[in-house]
């Protein structure tokens, strides 16, 4: 072949004419193709000089752009379902031999696919899926008025799916090729509109209603039959567009007709319809309560389907009475002071002969009741303790402190005793029964301890001291280490030291003490008459100096009146002379009493 070429060069070459130009030959092949020129590929040259050929292969020995001048030139060389390819060249004398350019076309691989749904006139929405060699799966939507496309998809067999609400969903397949021109594959397909839907039927409200027969007529004969159980609601399938009739009919309830339009609804929703049959007539229901005999005075109370709720109270030895109820599921509370609660249900429904519906039930007695003590008055006491005791051994005690009183929770019905204690107050014993009390409120126990007060004064003469509290117990203390005095425990007391005492006064749970008091005892050998002190000036008026002619570690000062009140007490350290203001003394004698470094000094003084 490429010698038949060159034979052919060198002929072309021997006719051209002597000049400034010459012939280019264009050699087109196919890549993986036979060694054989490729024809019907459009080849445009451009180049100096405005010079803008073209030609159309199809010459098996090659093509050729004639008398070319010389330059360089470029060339687009382009074919139906091969890539399109450029290139340049250049053209000169080349021996007369002509320019020869030899190019290789690549086949394409992919084109475009169109879709033209609907006819005659498009339609919009149409879910379009397309799936295909190498997992190819795309999907688009329609709505170009000139149709619809898949860029670019791999030559090969397809798969299509149109789905739209309301229209069957079409299926098929086209092979993806080239085809000249550029067109793409087309594809032409008009779904055909469903003519039938689902019609649901929810019959109740709020809950569905079950066991409900509802039978369905319309166009051609059609008539079918369902019975209500779903919960979500029952459905005649595939039912064709058109207006049909329905009946709804439940033993004990009234018959329901109506009309439905079955026609196409977006979503795949379907059609429906919505009914609440009411009971077609109504029982009476009667309450037995109480075996072997009638219970009166319980409360009855019934409710059910569409808001209803009734009360009765019983006393009707045959049996008490709601009437006219209608049928359905009821439910029923049974209450009664000092009796258990009872709940249940009971089904309403057709009972032949005008019996009536009947329910028995038995309350048992409760066997338990709150005990609330309320102690003390006008105002509640806090702190009290409270010990109940009774039958098979219940022992339990709280202390008070609720001011709207103290409860004893589920004590069994009984006869219990009560013991109240509380510090200063008198101990309180009493008994309660706890049996049922109507309405709920429990057994209540009212009491208020008398408070025990204490005498805590003391008369004094001279060093003997006297509790003037009788019938309790006594202890004499040392208010100077607030230490009992051992054996002291008589209403009496006779000090033999100078020094300050008090009394506790015991009676039962009270405790008291009494002021301190100081006992001066003049001429006891306690004293020191060899420290010489000078106490100025007796009388005194405001102040009163007393000069110990010497620095001590420790003086503690008790002044007390003559009835043994103490009425100064104060301590120095590290002084020789002491100054006190007695200016707020009311005026009489009093006695000064010194403890210096633990020996003691008396002496008496007059306030003016």
């Amino acid at each position: 072949m490429k010698r038949l070429y060159f034979i052919l060069l060198v002929l072309f070459a021997s006719l051209q004419m002597i000049g400034q130009t010459n012939d280019v030959f264009i050699f087109l092949t196919e890549a993986g193709g036979p060694p054989l020129t490729l024809s019907g590929a459009s080849v445009n040259m451009t180049g100096p000089n405005g010079y803008n050929e073209t030609l159309v292969t199809g010459n098996p020995i090659g093509d050729v752009f004639e008398m070319v001048p010389y330059g360089s030139y470029s060339y687009f060389i382009t074919k139906d379902c091969y890539l399109t390819t450029t290139g340049t060249v250049t053209v000169d004398a080349n021996g007369g031999m002509g320019v020869s350019v030899f190019e290789t076309l690549t086949a394409e691989t992919d084109n475009d696919v169109f879709f033209f749904v609907g006819s005659p006139l498009p339609l919009s929405g149409v879910s379009v899926n397309m799936t295909g060699p190498n997992g190819y799966n795309e999907t688009l939507v329609t709505g170009n008025p000139i149709g619809d496309v898949f860029e670019n998809v791999p030559y090969g067999v397809y798969n299509y799916t149109m789905t739209k609400d309301c229209y069957v969903t079409a299926t098929g397949s086209v092979t993806v090729e080239c085809i000249g021109g550029g067109m793409g594959v087309s594809v032409f397909d008009t779904p055909a509109a469903e003519t039938d839907n689902d019609v649901f039927f929810f019959v109740g409200s709020p809950l569905p209603l079950s066991g409900v027969t509802v039978n369905m007529t319309g166009p051609n004969g059609y008539n079918e039959t369902l019975v209500t159980g779903n919960p979500i609601g029952d459905v005649f399938e595939n039912v064709p567009y058109g207006l049909y009739d329905y009946t709804i009919t439940k033993d004990c309830y009234e018959t329901i007709t109506g009309t439905v339009t079955v026609e196409c609804i977006g979503g795949g929703m379907g059609v429906s319809v919505f009914e609440n049959p009411l009971g077609e007539t109504d029982n009476d229901v009667f309450f037995f309560v109480g075996s072997p005999l009638p219970l009166e005075g319980a409360t009855v109370n019934l409710t059910g389907p569409n808001g209803y709720d009734e009360t009765l109270v019983t006393g009707n030895p045959i049996g008490d009475v709601f009437e006219n109820v209608p049928y359905g599921l009821y439910d029923y509370t049974i209450t009664k002071d000092c009796y258990e609660t009872i709940t249940g249900t009971v089904t309403v429904e057709c009972i032949g002969g005008g019996m009536g519906v009947s329910v028995f039930e038995n309350p048992l007695g409760e066997t338990d009741n709150d005990v609330f003590f309320f102690v003390g008055s006008p105002l509640p006491l806090e702190g009290a303790t409270v010990n109940l005791t009774g039958p098979n051994g219940y022992d339990e005690t709280l202390v008070t402190g609720n001011p709207i009183g103290d409860v004893f929770e589920n004590v069994p019905y009984g006869a219990y005793s009560y013991t109240i204690t509380k510090d200063c107050y008198e101990t309180i014993i009493g008994s309660v029964i706890v049996e049922c009390i109507g309405g709920g409120m429990g057994v209540s126990v009212s009491e208020n301890p008398i408070e025990i007060i204490l005498d805590l004064t003391v008369t004094q003469n001279g060093s003997v001291l006297t509790a003037n509290a009788t019938g309790v117990f006594y202890q004499w203390i040392d208010c100077s280490n607030n230490e009992p005095i051992p054996g002291a425990t008589n209403q009496q007391f006779e000090a033999t030291i100078d020094g300050s005492y008090s009394v506790e006064i015991t009676n039962g749970n009270c405790v008291g003490v009494s002021e301190c008091f100081e006992v001066i005892i003049l001429g006891s050998s306690d004293f020191a008459p060899s420290l010489e002190i000078s106490i100025y000036p007796n009388p005194v008026k405001d102040h009163l100096t007393l000069n110990l002619n010497k620095v001590y570690s420790n003086v503690n000062l008790r002044m007390s009146n003559l009835l043994g009140q103490m009425v100064m007490n104060q301590k120095f350290s590290q002084q020789d002379i002491l100054t006190v203001d007695v200016s707020n003394l009311p005026t009489g004698m009093y006695v000064v009493l010194l403890e210096i470094d633990g020996v003691n000094h008396t002496s008496k003084i007059i306030k003016e």
